[in-house]
């Protein structure tokens, strides 16, 4: 069975009262964090997890006339992951975490701010279609099923590459039984589903998955759909997507690893076998290009130069 660590940091609510709220956000920026729970052995362990402040992102971040510039790739860190089971750092049970995150945009929010007007108007088209087809109420059930089926898909992958190996060929899912044929060929899992912060850039989001696939170190995208995706091109924004977590992850002290490429996994909801497309690494670096030219165009929007809202107003 892997050795999973899931962690969730716990601050030390002894110590935030002796030291008081002055000192508090010192406190999580040199990450004398208290203890990390292993949700898989229901354990603590002595190990933290590095977290910067708000304040810290700030002045870290690039400015935007170099925004454009900055590498994908971070030649300080090695390409080889270490030991010590797999990395999913959560942030379920930490309120203070999860409001430092919530003051950064995710990739999620920039690429839906950023559409371009012709997926804009496609977009519409398409909920247009379904509404008049469903009416809103019938919509509204339609896409909270996709939501729901969505959320299974990942948590069951994450499942059976925690440890738990489901069945996936027999799942209930039909999205699973798509990727089964496709998980027996992933090994050496990294990290899964784990919340990731590129603290130059300022933006977030939480990696699917690091493995090896075919024997090669891949940052992996998990996708679901109920059209076949012919090229990867028919997947939207899921290459800069992957690209965007990658960049992150290159730049996250919490992740002392770096990858070879990516794959983007389109799942099927018909059951029928998932289509895989690979990113090389001169493909990552081109959709990083083009990644860095939508957050040059969210910041600009967004009328300042780190989009971080002030302290204490967190976004809904």
């Amino acid at each position: 069975m892997l050795n999973v660590r899931c962690t969730c940091v716990i601050p030390n609510q002894v110590l935030l009262q002796i030291i008081g709220w002055k000192y508090r956000q010192r406190l999580w920026k040199f990450a004398s964090i208290g203890n990390v729970y292993d949700t898989h052995k229901r354990s603590f362990n002595s190990s933290s997890v590095r977290i910067k402040d708000v304040y810290s992102l700030k002045r870290s971040v690039v400015p935007a006339h170099k925004l454009l510039e900055f590498p994908l790739l971070n030649t300080t860190k090695s390409i080889k992951r270490t030991e010590g089971g797999v990395i999913c750092i959560d942030c379920k049970n930490d309120v203070l975490l999860r409001k430092t995150l919530r003051q950064i945009p995710s990739v999620t929010r920039v690429l839906n701010a950023t559409m371009s007007d012709r997926s804009r108007i496609a977009l519409a088209r398409w909920r247009a279609k379904l509404m008049s087809q469903m009416g809103e109420a019938g919509f509204q059930e339609f896409y909270r099923g996709q939501i729901n089926s969505g959320t299974d898909f990942h948590e069951k992958v994450r499942m059976h590459f925690r440890g738990d190996f489901i069945d996936l060929s027999q799942s209930s899912n039909l999205a699973l039984r798509s990727v089964s044929h496709i998980c027996n060929e992933i090994s050496e899992v990294s990290v899964l589903e784990s919340h990731v912060v590129h603290e130059r850039l300022a933006y977030r989001g939480i990696i699917d998955c690091v493995a090896k696939y075919k024997h090669k170190p891949v940052i992996i995208e998990w996708k679901r759909s109920d059209k076949k995706k012919i090229v990867l091109e028919n997947t939207f924004d899921a290459p800069l997507q992957l690209c965007a977590y990658l960049g992150a992850m290159n730049f996250d002290n919490n992740y002392p690893l770096q990858v070879e490429g990516g794959i983007v996994v389109v799942a099927y909801s018909d059951g029928s076998p998932a289509d895989i497309f690979t990113l090389s690494m001169e493909d990552c670096e081109n959709y990083w290009k083009r990644w860095l030219v939508r957050l040059k165009q969210y910041k600009e929007d967004a009328g300042t130069s780190s989009v971080l809202p002030d302290i204490g107003k967190v976004p809904p």
